[in-house]
């Protein structure tokens, strides 16, 4: 995953013309121990009801305490990346989940 800052007015048109799919969502960020933070994200639109939690870490094998709070790991699951959630939202499919 790679990310990068985006000047507003380069994407405006391409963004407001709906011509691609897209997921809307909002993101939080809550700190974690030693300077990391979890960033999750509220799904809307034909996801909304989903709610999806990321801890950026340094390295794959980062150890951490699970929260309580967190759910099943859907790292691997294809269908939870952005992308996929554009073309095939989760309302498709949330009760096979």
């Amino acid at each position: 995953e790679l990310e990068w800052e985006v000047a507003y007015e380069s994407v405006q048109d391409l963004v407001t013309s709906f011509r691609f799919p897209y997921v809307e969502k909002r993101r939080y960020t809550v700190p974690e121990e030693g300077g990391l933070e979890w960033e999750i994200d509220f799904f809307e639109g034909d996801n909304d009801g989903l709610v999806m939690a990321e801890l950026e870490v340094l390295s794959t094998d980062h150890e951490f305490v699970r929260p309580d709070w967190l759910g099943r790991d859907v790292t691997e699951d294809g269908r939870f990346g952005n992308g996929s959630l554009a073309r095939d939202p989760w309302i498709d499919f949330r009760d096979d989940v």
